[in-house]
């Protein structure tokens, strides 16, 4: 389960050793993309703002993964976490730009983000029972 974890993780970054930036447009320093305006703050950086958008969506996830969890089991949701977020992961064959770009990492964050500590309770669960 972990190796299918990180090989979406690793994924990204050897996606960015191809053409994957020019392909979608997207940047790191805000020379393809056209910029982002949020308030007071213009984000350039598409490849940057993704990963952001990733880590704040797994960070939120946490604990409506683990409600999700308890209250339909581990046993069904760990195995669905790993499902849904290969078929997410798969369908990154097919981002057109910044915006599914950032869909895809954002619905890839919520499907992750519990499964760690899903993971963690379920291990702590069944050795309890011993």
């Amino acid at each position: 389960m972990f190796i299918a974890l990180e090989l979406d993780r690793s994924n990204l970054i050897q996606a960015l050793t191809d053409n994957f930036l020019k392909d979608l447009h997207l940047s790191t320093n805000g020379t393809f993309g056209r910029p982002i305006a949020l308030s007071r703050l213009t984000i350039h950086e598409d490849y940057n703002f993704g990963n952001t958008v990733f880590k704040l969506s797994f960070l939120l996830a946490e604990l409506p993964s683990q409600l999700v969890s308890k209250w339909i089991g581990p046993d069904r949701w760990i195995p669905a976490q790993l499902i849904l977020w290969s078929i997410v992961a798969c369908s990154q064959f097919w981002l057109t730009g910044r915006k599914t770009f950032l869909l895809t990492r954002a619905l890839l964050g919520v499907l992750q983000g519990g499964f760690i500590p899903d993971v963690g309770a379920a291990l702590e669960a069944n050795f309890s029972l011993y």
